[in-house]
């Protein structure tokens, strides 16, 4: 399970490479709970 704390850290750390490789992820994120990776968090969480 993801806490949002280790969420906020893959993000950060998403949003410094992004530049590096834009068409590779870093880190595995399943689409039907993040259909935009580059939104933010949702509210919901």
């Amino acid at each position: 399970m993801i806490t949002y704390k280790f969420l906020k850290i893959c993000i950060k750390i998403h949003n410094s490479f992004r530049d590096n490789s834009p068409h590779f992820p870093l880190f595995p994120i399943p689409d039907s709970r993040f259909p935009t990776p580059d939104s933010r968090l949702p509210t919901q969480m």
